[in-house]
């Protein structure tokens, strides 16, 4: 019963928040483009490589009979917000079962941890794979090595990366007798990740293998800010120093802090060879906790997951820049319809936003466009386009393919705005 609760209490925690578009983050946006391109087509198309198969064809069947821009958001954001509440679920039993006292408050605390919330009101994949990989645990820990990999399968076909916790979760099945039950695991495992990631291999060959690395790597400030500002708040910082001031030796197995530490290092890593978004350590979360609740004093502990929560005011902020971004989209495409003659205007990210809003009458024939090619700029011009671009984005375009638009006479559109408005854009 209490696990009921916890499940509906979380789920109807999101509701105010599954509308405003798909997400800050545009890989958002792309999940509902791939979902509509592969319902359209009955086709597979990743929203970008190396594919996550699992939850876009599972969104292609959300998107089926088509709906519009007023609910479309609404219906993937609720998917996410389903897989939330299940991954709080399934964590509260994990801890129960590996000697939590405060099992229930540690599962609400994740429920409300900043970076857990927000994943579980958009459209990303980041609590799917959670909750795949959760489960996977969960049934490690209960030796039922296939289930467990068919759920690790799950996980990597919701994220590929999720394919490194075969290495804790075996750890954990090669020290349980009899070993044996390891190569099950990873069979059942290699065997559901194969079958997913087919229609991502048929499609785009053995090239899919690959990461988009466009972005430039940020700086240290902004690296700290998402390693423990983005995931836990500050609240949640200084409930995470009191807790670790409250760390003592304690004697027990050590088959099970090991593997929890070992993810942690693992996906640490991970990110901090690629500190692009903070998402990339909401695997961690989980098992910070389980840590914490193994080796702090139990009320350091209690006091870390009541501040963390004290953190969870971030979805307000994330919904409000939600808000704001279709806001700016929709007054962009206002002032974009009003262009005379054949436009083209590079827009970069915000492609994937305008592509999913309701069509718009304009005045010419403009279209957008991510980045340009050489070729494709001298194409453009060769059919008498005028080629714009937002200021951000001609850098952008630059670093990417090695060209400088305004140097082929594109126009920064932001210059021309101020010029008609005589006012800074909204």
């Amino acid at each position: 019963m209490k696990l009921a609760i916890l499940f509906v209490a979380v789920l109807l925690s999101r509701i105010p928040f599954l509308d405003a578009g798909y997400g800050v983050n545009t890989d958002a946006w792309r999940v509902a483009r791939s979902a509509r391109a592969i319902a359209e087509t009955h086709s597979y198309e990743a929203s970008r490589l190396p594919g996550y198969p699992v939850q876009e064809i599972v969104c292609a069947f959300l998107w089926r009979g088509g709906h519009d821009w007023k609910y479309g958001p609404l219906v993937l954001n609720a998917a996410s917000a389903i897989f939330g509440a299940l991954a709080v679920v399934l964590f509260a039993l994990l801890a129960r079962d590996t000697g939590c006292k405060d099992w229930l408050l540690a599962a609400a605390s994740l429920a409300f941890s900043p970076l857990f919330y927000i994943s579980s009101v958009t459209s990303k994949d980041y609590v799917w794979g959670l909750a795949f990989s959760l489960a996977a645990t969960l049934l490690a820990l209960k030796t039922r090595p296939a289930a467990a990999g068919v759920c690790l399968g799950l996980a990597i076909g919701c994220r590929i990366t999720w394919g490194a916790m075969v290495l804790p979760l075996g750890f954990i099945l090669v020290n349980t007798p009899p070993r044996r039950r390891i190569v099950l695991f990873l069979l059942s495992a290699a065997l559901v990740a194969t079958l997913v990631f087919a229609p991502v291999y048929l499609k785009y060959g053995p090239g899919f293998f690959t990461f988009y690395d466009n972005h430039e790597t940020p700086g240290c400030r902004l690296i700290l800010r998402r390693m423990f500002v983005e995931v836990w708040g500050w609240p949640g910082i200084a409930g995470l120093l009191v807790a670790l001031c409250g760390i003592r030796r304690r004697e027990g197995a050590w088959l099970h802090p090991v593997a929890w530490g070992a993810i942690v290092l693992i996906y640490i890593a991970a990110f901090l060879r690629l500190p692009d978004q903070a998402g990339y350590l909401l695997p961690i979360v989980p098992f910070v906790y389980l840590l914490l609740a193994r080796f702090a004093r139990r009320t350091t502990f209690q006091i870390f997951c009541v501040l963390v929560v004290l953190g969870s005011g971030a979805v307000l902020q994330d919904h409000a820049e939600r808000i704001a971004t279709v806001q700016n989209v929709r007054n962009f495409l206002s002032f974009t319809s009003t262009l005379q003659g054949k436009n083209i205007i590079v827009v970069g990210s915000w492609e994937q936003l305008i592509s999913l809003m309701p069509p718009k009458k304009t005045a010419g024939d403009t279209r957008f466009a991510g980045i340009m090619t050489a070729s494709e700029v001298l194409d453009a011009l060769k059919n008498h386009c005028t080629l714009y671009y937002l200021p951000l984005i001609r850098e952008f375009n630059y670093r990417v393919n090695g060209i400088d638009l305004a140097k082929y006479g594109a126009k920064d559109l932001r210059a021309l705005y101020e010029e008609h408005t005589r006012k800074p854009p909204p």
